[in-house]
């Protein structure tokens, strides 16, 4: 085998990583990936994990699925940090972080729930439950409401994990989420967005059970919500769970409600660190799936103690004190550049999921990124053959015969930061026949890779 020096870097500011430039490297090479070289050999016969994006099949109406739970200050983290990751929903307890929150370019939720309290809480509640006294919890929610008069948001009732947590009978939390909505609708007109009904996992039967309420009490439901497992294999069994929703959705008994979009939340603070793989990951499945909105909450790093949510992390997308990027920060990123430009992309290994734009963070680029899901067995490096068809519908590739490709790794680093993800690669593909090829080896579960494609 050959050894080869990666290439100088050269940087492109208004990218979120750099562009390496390389000598022609005919499409035969197989790349193995690596921290600080490039093994450039010929491709040997292996099973492979296969790719397949096709740029001239546009995703269309896709939106970003970036969304955070409180996570932030009147001025922390600052915008320049949030804007490139294009959070379409904000959710928080306090209609405080409206305005920035919208700046922003987010949807606002406000969670009626968080500003009323539980009975250990100091809250509106006054230490009881909405049930305790249904004329105070409706003073609440109608005070609550006016504050919003002007305003574009979208509220959370009363989200349960379960019965249990909740306190009180199922007859008692369907009463909850019935004056609510009446009253949010005397005070903000018909058209209000309200979701429910904030279930812990997705529960046909109780999603059933709430919309078969709904029906018998003519209670809108603009929104329906539940939250998922939004790492390892929990992520690959959102897309099956939106699937069941939307078909019971579609039944034509509640066909009256209009129910047809989704808002999912995933994770819990606190829980496991999401890798960068995982998060990636995460966002592609929930865009995929069709889901509306999606929030996302990301444990603090480097802290056993620190409350992800509430600081101004991102919801542990940043490290507390610092504020400085994790590896999950970029992978959210790489998603993001390419929102509003989805092509078709296919990958044949479920636990590495693709994801690719016409357009990436600067206009003359397409990019690929994969995230490969951690799982609680050990898996094994995966080599990767990515096949790029209907390269002429890029309008930048017009009397163009190769691409040049670079190849960016973001590694899993657990509880610590990452200034910024590192080229390891770069090669000029020939394009035969409105298609090329790149393989390259070395990619483990909780990375992120993404290839950048330009002119050559």
């Amino acid at each position: 085998m050959i050894e080869r020096n990666v290439a100088t870097i050269t940087k492109v500011l208004v990218c979120f990583v750099c562009i390496c430039g390389a000598s022609a490297a005919t499409q035969s090479r197989h790349v193995v990936a690596t921290k600080h070289s490039v093994v450039a050999h010929p491709a040997v016969s292996s099973a492979k994990s296969r790719i397949v994006v096709d740029f001239s099949v546009p995703l269309l109406g896709r939106g970003s699925m970036t969304g955070f739970t409180n996570g932030i200050g009147l001025k922390q983290p600052p915008d320049r940090v949030v804007v490139p990751l294009k959070p379409a929903i904000w959710h928080s307890g306090s209609i405080t972080d409206y305005d920035r929150a919208t700046r922003l370019g987010a949807r606002y939720e406000l969670d009626l729930s968080a500003g009323w309290g539980l009975p250990t809480q100091k809250g509106a509640g006054n230490g009881k439950w909405p049930y305790d006294d249904y004329d105070a919890w409706e003073a609440y929610v109608r005070s609550s409401a006016k504050s919003t008069i002007g305003k574009h948001v979208i509220f959370d009732i009363w989200p349960i994990a379960d019965l249990q947590s909740w306190g009180g009978s199922r007859a008692q939390w369907f009463e909850t989420l019935r004056r609510a909505s009446l009253v949010l609708q005397q005070v903000l007109g018909s058209n209000v967005v309200y979701s429910a009904p904030g279930i812990k996992r997705y529960d046909p039967k109780a999603l059933a059970d709430v919309l078969d309420y709904a029906i018998d009490h003519k209670i809108p439901v603009p929104l329906v919500s539940w939250s998922e497992d939004g790492q390892g294999l929990g992520i690959l069994n959102i897309s099956k769970d939106v699937h069941d929703a939307k078909s019971l959705l579609n039944l034509p008994q509640y066909k009256s409600l209009h129910a047809t979009q989704i808002n999912i939340s995933t994770s819990t603070c606190g829980s496991v660190e999401h890798d960068p793989g995982d998060a990636l990951a995460l966002l592609a499945t929930l865009e995929g799936a069709g889901v509306r909105y999606a929030t996302e909450s990301y444990r603090a790093a480097m802290s056993t103690d620190f409350n992800a949510c509430s600081a101004p992390t991102l919801n542990g997308l940043l490290i507390p004190g610092t504020l400085d990027p994790t590896p999950a920060y970029w992978a959210v990123r790489a998603y993001a550049d390419g929102v509003g430009f989805r092509v078709w992309s296919v990958s044949t290994n479920p636990q590495i999921v693709s994801i690719a734009s016409a357009r990436g963070a600067v206009s003359r680029m397409a990019t690929v990124a994969l995230g490969y899901i951690e799982c609680e067995r050990q898996e094994a490096s995966a080599d990767i053959q990515c096949d790029f068809i209907g390269i002429s519908a890029l309008p930048w590739m017009h009397a163009h015969t190769k691409i040049s490709v670079s190849l960016i790794r973001i590694p899993d680093l657990p509880n610590a930061p990452l200034m910024y993800p590192s080229p390891i690669a770069s090669e000029i593909l020939h394009v035969v026949h409105n298609r090329a090829r790149l393989d390259f080896s070395g990619m483990v579960p909780g990375e992120v890779y993404v290839i950048q494609i330009t002119a050559a």
